[in-house]
C-alpha cells in the first residue's frame, strides 16, 4: 500500500469556460493594478469557486487516459514474466475508486483518488510502476510503502493505515484525535471511561384522569 499527495500546480482545462477575476484590491490600494483591471485565470487560483471541480475534471480526464507497462505484474521473477500494459478504469458507484486492470479486464490492484492525494493498493512492482507513471505526469511526494513483509503504518486523510506482520491491515484516527486534543490544549487532561451528569430532581407532576373513546 503506498500513499501519496500531488504537489503541483492544479490546472484549469481549457474545456472551461474561461474565467476572469479580480485582483485583490490591496494590490489596487498599492498601486500594483489599475482599478478596471482583470486578470484571466490559467491555474486553480486558491478561494476560486470552479477550482476543486475544474481540478478534479483534470484529473480524472489524465488518470483515465493514463497506461503504463508492469514487468512481471503476474508474479513469478521478474526477469521471466513478460511485461504487461495496465491502465485505470474510473468505478461508476464511487468516482473516487479506481481499478488498476489490463486489457483483458483482470484485476491488478486499486487507487482512491481524492483532491491531491492518491492511495494505491496492489503489488510492489505495480505499485512502483504507477507512482513512477504518476510523478512524470504531476510532481508528488510519497509516504513509506507498507506491506506484510513490512509492515507499517501510513497516513490517508487523517486515517491511519495500518499492516502488521501477519498482513492483517487496520483503520484508526488516533494520530488524528491527538492534534485535536492538542490544537484544543486538551492533550494533558486525564481520559475517562463515562461521562458523569448531574441529574436535576424529577418536578411531581399532576396525574389527570383520561378517559378511553372509541369510536
Amino acid at each position: 500500500i503506498l500513499s501519496g499527495l500531488v504537489g503541483s500546480e492544479m490546472c484549469i482545462r481549457d474545456s472551461h469556460k474561461r474565467v476572469v477575476v479580480r485582483p485583490p484590491a490591496l494590490f489596487v490600494q498599492y498601486g500594483l493594478v489599475a482599478p478596471n483591471e482583470l486578470w484571466v485565470a490559467h491555474k486553480a487560483v486558491y478561494g476560486l469557486r470552479v477550482s476543486p471541480k475544474a481540478w478534479s475534471d483534470h484529473r480524472d480526464e489524465t488518470l483515465a487516459e493514463t497506461s503504463f507497462t508492469v514487468q512481471g505484474a503476474s508474479g513469478g521473477t521478474v526477469a521471466d514474466a513478460a511485461p504487461v500494459t495496465l491502465h485505470l478504469v474510473q468505478s461508476y458507484a464511487d468516482p473516487a475508486v479506481w481499478t488498476i486492470v489490463d486489457d483483458e479486464g483482470e484485476t491488478y490492484g486499486h487507487m482512491l483518488s481524492y483532491v491531491d492525494d492518491f492511495l494505491i493498493a496492489s503489488t510492489p512492482e505495480v505499485i512502483s510502476a504507477l507512482q513512477a507513471k504518476i510523478a512524470s505526469i504531476w510532481k508528488i511526494s510519497l509516504q513509506d510503502t507498507i506491506s506484510q513483509d513490512s509492515p507499517g503504518t501510513l497516513r490517508y486523510l487523517s486515517i491511519d493505515v495500518t499492516v502488521d506482520a501477519s498482513g492483517k491491515t487496520s483503520l484508526g484516527q488516533a494520530c488524528y484525535c491527538n492534534e485535536l486534543l492538542e490544537k484544543w490544549n486538551m492533550d494533558q487532561c486525564k481520559g475517562v471511561n463515562s461521562i458523569n451528569l448531574d441529574k436535576e430532581p424529577m418536578e411531581d407532576y399532576e396525574v389527570q384522569e383520561l378517559s378511553l373513546i372509541h369510536i
